[in-house]
């Protein structure tokens, strides 16, 4: 008995050590600056070649000054391609606008979850948690830096707990 507890205030402890470090670690730090993105004009023939061709899960939409003007995800794609296999009840008016889309202005989801340049591990994972999504956008000054996802962070948190 004796011996759980000291195991159990050793995981409390690497946990509370865990947040701390995380809590010190901006974002900037981990996230991807390479992303590839498309325009609101792109057409949806090249946003699925785009997904056929590369691993990545979504798209961030850019403007021409490098502001976020949505994004494409494969959710997004999922529906446009087997529209007619939902369910009639499912359907609403912005799904039928979506299945007739032929750019990505149309098929894209306006104003996604994005957060600052200079957030924190932990804040970003506590979003990320809170809205149940897998990557966020990061912007810097309004305009779009990059894109951090929860593997992002749970590779660091593993480096982070090596290290201690």
């Amino acid at each position: 008995m004796n011996e759980d507890n000291h195991k159990h205030n050793r995981q409390q402890n690497e946990a509370k050590s865990l947040s701390q470090s995380c809590d010190s670690i901006p974002i900037s730090e981990i996230m991807i600056t390479d992303v590839v993105s498309v325009s609101e004009n792109d057409t949806i023939e090249h946003v699925i070649e785009l997904m056929a061709k590369k691993t990545h899960h979504s798209y961030p939409v850019i403007g021409n000054n490098d502001e976020l003007k949505g994004i494409v995800d494969q959710d997004n794609m999922l529906e446009l391609l087997f529209f007619e296999r939902t369910p009639r009840r499912h359907h609403t008016h912005l799904m039928a606008i979506r299945a007739l889309s032929e750019d990505v202005r149309t098929l894209m989801i306006k104003h996604p979850i994005s957060i600052p340049y200079d957030t924190s591990l932990c804040e970003a994972a506590d979003l990320m948690i809170k809205h149940h999504v897998d990557r966020v956008c990061v912007l810097k000054d309004d305009k779009f830096a990059g894109i951090i996802s929860k593997a992002d962070i749970i590779k660091k948190a593993f480096t982070l707990r090596r290290m201690e």
